[in-house]
């Protein structure tokens, strides 16, 4: 049993690698088209900023123009944060365990949007085009895995593309099917219309959700058809790696779905997923929202970043938000400071080459147990809050942020810190005359 045991974990364990590899290489096939997009983001940016400096040399500058170009510099950067969100998104392993309610029309929707530098921007510079036709009826809701079904998704998308190199017409469409009462029914609107599907449907006791995938391009010879789902089967050449339908396949029955795939040599090719919909319980009362407590201005604040421009940057940010800033470019230094000089809470970058964010939260809470730590990252949507305690870090504040996002941070952390009486010098000075 123990020798079975082991076998099944290690196979669970190429499995998953598997997965992982094919997600990676979806990603490798969009990184000139996500190159693309950044360059056009960079490109606005630096017209701007020269523009203006341009302006502001001849003395023609209005308020209005340069409240405008800031306006269209913060929007760019979002931009390309939000670029960098999904791609993380994307990216991110999944995790077996985690099989939630999720919305399968927002997983389209999320590949749609993260591969159109794919299907469209690399595309067209290629002489190709295609377009994308979603029919997506409101569906309920299935039990899965975001990121799996995402990966799905995705490869499913790249193989219709893949199937059309002259350019041609994906249809997208999702419905739910479910019977109308015991008699076997099917609800007015959404009869099925093939013996496979009626079949998955009857068996599912909510019915199903069936994702429909349908591309104008070559279609699957005969001769092939047996194999499409082989592992490692590929009429792409070196440009496939025989793993896309295969683990496509593998990720949906882990749901409980089927997979299926009707094609006919010029023609075109049709993939049918079906997913059995969540059996959700019933919604309790959301609780009262938490009310976060105010942070008391004139704080003095340590920022600890090994880049003097972040840190910089960060210190300005909080003397907008009426806070005074001392900012050091490494954690020894840092911590040096926080034995000699008193502070009111502490912001502190991940990765830095002496000591990291982690080594200083735990350094600093040691000797102040009770003092308020971030820590500052780009990873930020990688850590799982939940697993903070133990580490002296209160809040994760994820790179880039918003002054909006900077002070629900300090706020989060400030109510986060304990109830003891904080050894901060402002804080004692303002606990003179008010009520912390």
């Amino acid at each position: 049993m123990k020798d079975l045991r082991c076998k099944g974990e290690a196979l669970a364990q190429v499995d998953a690698a598997l997965v992982e590899s094919v997600r990676l290489r979806a990603m490798g096939q969009m990184a000139s088209g996500i190159a693309h997009d950044f360059n056009n983001i960079l490109t606005s940016i630096l017209g701007h900023v020269q523009l203006l400096q341009t302006r502001l040399v001849q003395g023609s500058v209005k308020a209005a123009t340069i409240k405008e170009t800031l306006r269209l510099l913060e929007a760019a950067a979002l931009d390309g944060a939000e670029i960098v969100r999904k791609l993380r998104e994307f990216t991110r392993p999944a995790e077996a365990e985690a099989f939630v309610p999720m919305a399968l029309d927002k997983v389209i929707e999320q590949v749609l949007d993260t591969t159109k530098p794919r299907w469209k921007d690399q595309a067209e510079a290629g002489g190709r085009r295609f377009r994308i036709v979603t029919e997506c009826a409101s569906v309920p809701r299935i039990l899965g895995n975001v990121s799996e079904l995402r990966a799905v998704v995705t490869n499913l998308l790249f193989n219709a593309l893949d199937a059309m190199p002259q350019g041609g017409t994906v249809t997208i469409t999702l419905r739910h099917v479910q019977r109308g009462g015991e008699t076997g029914q099917w609800s007015e609107g959404l009869i099925v219309n093939d013996e496979w599907s009626e079949k998955r449907c009857r068996s599912e006791r909510g019915g199903v959700v069936l994702l429909t995938m349908t591309d104008t391009g070559v279609g699957i010879p005969d001769s092939v058809k047996a194999r499409i789902f082989d592992p490692f089967f590929t009429t792409k050449g070196t440009r496939g790696t025989g793993l896309g339908l295969s683990m496509a396949q593998e990720i949906v029955r882990r749901h409980h779905g089927e997979i299926q795939v009707v094609s006919k040599e010029g023609h075109g090719t049709t993939v049918t997923v079906s997913l059995p919909i969540a059996v959700e319980a019933p919604e309790t009362a959301t609780p009262d929202a938490v009310t976060l407590p105010g942070v008391p201005t004139g704080m003095r604040i340590l920022v600890i970043d090994d880049e003097p421009l972040a840190g910089k940057t960060l210190a300005s940010l909080l003397q907008t938000l009426s806070y005074e800033a001392v900012v050091t470019t490494g954690g020894p230094e840092g911590l040096r400071l926080l034995e000699t000089n008193k502070f009111d809470l502490l912001l502190t970058d991940l990765g830095m080459p002496e000591m990291s964010g982690w080594d200083v939260a735990q350094a600093a809470k040691t000797r102040l147990p009770s003092l308020p730590v971030v820590l500052v990252t780009g990873w930020g949507d990688h850590i799982d809050p939940s697993r903070l305690a133990g580490t002296g870090v209160d809040v994760v504040l994820t790179k880039p942020y918003t002054l909006s996002n900077l002070g629900t941070g300090l706020s989060k952390a400030w109510g986060a810190s304990t109830t003891e009486p904080r050894r901060g010098y402002n804080v004692a000075r303002c606990n003179e005359t008010c009520e912390v």
